[in-house]
């Protein structure tokens, strides 16, 4: 049997744009993961994220839907959590018809 996990990202952000900086809410990605139900003290998991573009500046964020594979593992020795986030994201509703191709550690 699997378990599923969700997570989701809503950044705050700060960002050099012109002379100044910028300030604000970067764009939300929501990842779930399936995982072994009985794994032990490590655990992985693989499964879908989706970025949404809701940055409050154009600069915060990338200002196109994305979406990919991701995935996730973690060992927890006593109380602690120690792991390791990679997402992969694509995208091609860019009104350029540019691509984006996000990966993320």
């Amino acid at each position: 049997m699997f378990r599923v996990a969700k997570w989701r990202a809503r950044p705050l952000s700060q960002a050099p744009f012109g002379t100044g900086r910028t300030f604000g809410l970067g764009d939300t990605s929501i990842s779930t993961w399936f995982s072994p139900k009985d794994s032990g003290k490590f655990t992985w998991g693989v499964g879908p994220v989706v970025l949404i573009p809701t940055s409050t500046d154009d600069a915060l964020g990338i200002v196109e839907w994305g979406d990919g594979l991701s995935a996730v593992a973690l060992v927890m020795p006593g109380s602690r959590v120690i792991g390791s986030l990679f997402r992969n994201v694509w995208s091609s509703t860019a009104d350029d018809g540019s691509k984006l191709n996000l990966f993320t550690w």
